[in-house]
């Protein structure tokens, strides 16, 4: 009988638990990270005629940018938001213009799709992106050497783009 208790107190504990929020490190062995973290995912850019068309498109379920680094050719971006029921995609729209300042500069905007999730665990994760579109759709319109180094520009992720060196990008 005293068994039965305790299992059935164990069984409620665990639910109880269940619904609380929790922190998931992308570390962690989860099908939900391993998924996200192991591909990179291509950057789509698109012209300056059509950016608003695709930016109306893009996915914005909730998220928060914990910090962003360009490593080679890879953006790596470290994120949080509320999940862990389902998958989550995500994808980055660079607009087709680059600011001809020095260097220049290329904004980005990060999409994330939640999947309908409505669980609410706090998942911290990293998803990559591979710069080489941005490399293919701009150099043929690079005639001197001014876009050898790029500043990639994140939407919602503040720093000082002239001091903050991890988002420059030299090609």
């Amino acid at each position: 009988m005293n068994a039965r208790i305790i299992l059935l107190s164990l069984a409620i504990i665990g639910l109880a638990l269940s619904g609380c929020e929790k922190s998931i490190d992308a570390t962690e062995e989860n099908g939900l990270a391993k998924e996200i973290t192991n591909d990179l995912i291509p950057i789509t850019v698109v012209s300056v005629d059509s950016f608003a068309v695709y930016l109306d498109r893009l996915p914005n379920d909730s998220l928060s940018i914990l910090g962003a680094e360009i490593v080679v050719d890879t953006l790596k971006i470290y994120v949080e938001y509320p999940g862990g029921c389902d998958n989550h995609s995500f994808s980055l729209l660079a607009a087709g213009a680059i600011a001809e300042s020095n260097p220049p500069q290329i904004i980005t905007y990060l999409g994330h799709d939640a999947g309908n999730d409505s669980c609410d665990a706090r998942i911290n994760n990293l998803v990559m992106f591979n710069l080489q579109p941005i490399r293919a759709y701009f150099l043929p319109f690079s005639t001197d050497t001014w876009l050898d180094s790029v500043i990639i520009r994140l939407n919602g992720y503040e720093t000082d783009w002239l001091k903050d060196r991890s988002m420059w990008w030299n090609y």
